[in-house]
């Protein structure tokens, strides 16, 4: 079975310079005990509105194995999405990786013991707003394609509009749509919502079937 940790965690930990620059391109004028530079940054942005209820624990699983793969240089944030608002760990803004901030995240983002439940419609604007706030040198958008996004609020080329306008420091942005998207191969035309913020962004874009999943349909 195909396992999106591959996208997550092989592009994060291998081919930096693929998605956000080289950082061994500027570590020969650095101490060895002296932080990366905040281009390393990497924001996790995950849809957690009504329509995620079958993929979210899958999605949460993931970013937690991506989460304990990073190695000590980036700094984190993990942000989600759900009716309009943004929700963020009670320690807010970048943190460093390191066992106490993964624990107060992993907590925090638990379905079944924490504060985060599916439900509601799902714009992810504010919280790319905030995400873009951290400037980070890059952004995951962990969805199921937006499929609760409010149809008579959000449309395609608007939101696609004011990503680009917030993205005023040219982020990447890889998005990652998590089954039950309806998403059809091949052609312009066909592209996804997801599959359209990434191209804008020079990013890349993964969809996940439930088959690839293991969802039962």
């Amino acid at each position: 079975m195909i396992r999106i940790l591959s996208i997550l965690v092989v592009i994060l930990v291998g081919p930096w310079a693929l998605l956000a620059g080289d950082p061994s391109t500027d570590s020969q004028d650095r101490c060895a005990d002296e932080p990366a530079p905040a281009r390393n940054n990497i924001v996790y942005v995950i849809d957690i509105s009504g329509s995620t209820i079958g993929v979210s624990p899958f999605i949460i699983s993931e970013v937690k194995k991506s989460l304990n793969q990073l190695s000590e240089r980036p700094q984190f944030a993990v942000l989600f999405f759900q009716n309009g608002q943004v929700l963020e760990a009670p320690k807010q803004g970048m943190l460093a990786v390191n066992a106490e901030n993964r624990s107060l995240v992993f907590r925090w983002m638990d379905i079944e013991e924490g504060p985060i439940t599916p439900g509601g419609t799902g714009d992810p604007r504010a919280a790319l707003k905030r995400a873009f706030e951290l400037e980070p040198v890059l952004i995951f958008v962990l969805s199921d394609g937006l499929r609760s996004a409010p149809k008579n609020e959000l449309n395609q080329t608007a939101l696609r509009e004011e990503i680009v306008k917030l993205n005023v420091n040219k982020v990447k942005i890889n998005c990652i749509d998590f089954a039950y998207s309806g998403k059809k191969p091949g052609g312009e035309d066909t592209k996804t919502t997801l599959e359209h913020i990434a191209a804008d962004s020079g990013g890349l874009y993964k969809f996940a079937s439930t088959r690839e999943l293991g969802i039962p349909k």
